[in-house]
């Protein structure tokens, strides 16, 4: 081992070794065969920093070889089916020993070196085709859990001349019509590409996006014919559909729409993401007042789901994540250390994928979808934060606006069934008790929670469970870990607290999670607290803000819990009692 595979998997340790070969690689998603770059073997290299890169951030990736830049060519007999051809073919002809590998599914792939000289395409025989433009996969490479094995070592021979009497597969004309969609011709051949194309345009991406798309998963879109030839052949027959098609797209299939007899609907369990919080598939809302934590639970349950770590002991269904962050994106940086920190797992490499701005989900979620189409794996748990971040020019308030951003987040759902949305949002301004805006919002949700500051932390409430039992509120508190602070469940709230105490203690617990400093001696400057505390108080007169607000300080002061301390207050150390967490971990890694 070198310095270049010090710390890679196995797949990124055996991706830099072909590529010190002179062999073109890339990287394919775990345990399929589709290419995870956007344009595919295109992106083929051998520069060992980015083959690192890329196994680095994807370590069970498999391994792509894009043969005709590497100077190599394959014969790839479908040994497993019953009608290849390959043993009659091959009888009285050469094999001259090179390297061979077996393919998960039973069939096995020859690799030459191929003659410079030569042309390189399509079948030898029914069953037995020549791989030159194209890729295949390398060991240990793995596809529906099974491997790619080496059968012999990596002498390469040059190809035998009967490689090379491959027979051309010849195209139909591209105009043959036998199906039509808005009235245009779609050729036969092409019906899978036609139907992913018309589908990609009704869904509102831009042409450029669809391409996008179609080279991030060319097998499923029936685009792997046109990469061989480079990108602007794909480009070329994309424009040619994209003229062709008129929504809506062609219906393959059964239609949108159907009845079906209620008793045939199986009873299934829940599936959770969180187990008892959030299903698998959810529409989740986590609401609360502006700096009580909501982005600390939101990355605390981001990050739970990219590495499978359970949640303050709840198992987690683990999953890539999409964090779409309106702002905060220098404090996020500190708050994944410290969740790391804390739970002793890597965040580098986890795959929690966040954007770099917000999201117009009302204007372009076209875009999100492209750029969502485009990671390596399908996502388990997007989350946006926050709702007014990514809410574009519409107002909240209106119905008619929050009903076409649900439409908008139905459109992701639609794509990726077992996806759960989580939206961060705020509290309403007059009504605390509930989320701000809308109500067509909480309409459209499955499961709705409330975060508040108490004066033993955080409460975590559910106020909406479309289908199963609420679960109790939780009880959490700010940790400081490195450079910012952890989410560690708590104490049940403290009793012997007055309502005036209490309205005092929420907005000040507010301004200490916002200063990530909740512990003795912690100096609050007075204006600060003042302002949040009178935000709180909603349209009181500005001398009724004024009375209460120094109310509140005399009480906390005669209780000892805060002191005066020029234009601050200190917190003292009876209120930090109530304030951080006082108990042992009830488990290895909770705390």
């Amino acid at each position: 081992m070198n310095d270049m595979t010090i710390g890679l998997s196995t797949n990124g340790q055996a991706a830099i070794s072909y590529a010190k070969l002179g062999l073109h690689v890339f990287p394919c998603v775990p345990n399929e065969k589709r290419p995870m770059t956007p344009n595919g073997q295109l992106d083929a290299t051998t520069d060992l920093e980015k083959i690192r890169q890329w196994w680095t951030h994807a370590p069970y990736a498999n391994i792509g070889l894009y043969l005709k830049p590497s100077g190599l060519v394959a014969v790839d007999p479908d040994l497993y089916k019953p009608d290849c051809q390959w043993e009659p073919f091959i009888e009285g002809k050469e094999i001259p020993q090179t390297w061979v590998q077996d393919s998960p599914q039973g069939g096995r792939h020859y690799i030459f070196r191929a003659d410079p000289n030569a042309t390189y395409a399509g079948k030898l025989c029914q069953g037995v085709d020549v791989k030159w433009d194209g890729y295949i996969l390398l060991a240990p490479s793995v596809v529906n859990g099974k491997p790619y094995t080496t059968v012999e070592g990596r002498y390469l021979a040059t190809a035998p001349v009967w490689v090379a009497s491959a027979q051309r597969v010849s195209a139909e004309p591209f105009d043959r019509a036998t199906l039509t969609a808005g009235g245009k011709p779609i050729p036969d051949r092409s019906e899978h590409f036609y139907g992913a194309v018309g589908k990609l345009k009704d869904a509102g991406l831009s042409i450029d996006a669809a391409e996008s798309a179609l080279r991030t998963d060319p097998f499923t879109y029936g685009a792997d014919k046109y990469l061989g030839s480079g990108r602007d052949y794909l480009r070329r027959e994309l424009e040619r559909a994209w003229g062709k098609l008129d929504s809506p797209a062609p219906q393959v299939g059964r239609p949108a729409f159907q009845l079906r007899l209620a008793g045939e609907w199986e009873a299934t369990d829940p599936v959770w993401l969180i187990d008892g919080f959030i299903e698998v598939g959810a529409l989740g809302l986590l609401f609360g007042d502006p700096g009580v934590g909501k982005s600390f639970l939101a990355i605390d349950w981001a990050y739970c789901v990219a590495t499978g770590t359970e949640f303050m002991g709840r198992a987690v269904k683990q999953g890539t994540v999409v964090y779409v962050a309106g702002e905060g994106h220098r404090g996020f940086g500190r708050r994944r250390e410290a969740w790391g920190q804390h739970h002793g797992e890597d965040t580098l490499t986890a795959p929690v994928y966040l954007s770099h701005g917000p999201a117009d989900m009302l204007g372009a979620v076209a875009e999100v979808k492209a750029a969502i189409a485009a990671l390596p794996q399908p996502p388990a748990l997007i989350v946006f934060d926050t709702l007014a971040r990514n809410f574009g020019g519409g107002d909240e308030n209106s119905t008619k606006d929050m009903t076409a951003f649900i439409a908008a987040v139905d459109q992701l759902k639609a794509a990726y069934p077992d996806c759960t949305v989580l939206i961060v949002h705020h509290s309403g301004h007059a009504e605390k008790q509930r989320a701000r805006g809308a109500m067509a919002l909480k309409g459209a949700v499955d499961t709705e929670y409330r975060l508040d500051a108490s004066p033993a932390g955080l409460v975590l409430a559910n106020t909406k469970m479309k289908d199963d039992q609420p679960p109790d509120a939780l009880h959490m508190q700010l940790q400081p870990t490195g450079k910012s602070a952890v989410l560690v469940e708590g104490d049940a709230p403290v009793a012997g607290v007055s309502e005036q105490q209490r309205m005092g203690l929420d907005t000040l617990m507010a301004v200490l999670v916002e200063m990530q400093h909740p512990g003795d001696n912690t100096l609050i400057p007075t204006e600060v607290w003042r302002q949040r505390f009178y935000d709180g108080m909603g349209d009181k007169t500005p001398n009724a803000k004024r009375q209460a607000f120094n109310r509140v300080c005399k009480s906390l002061m005669d209780s000892g819990s805060i002191n005066k301390c020029g234009d601050s207050y200190q917190i003292m150390p009876t209120l930090t009692s109530r304030l951080t967490i006082m108990k042992a971990a009830r488990k290895v890694g909770t705390v």
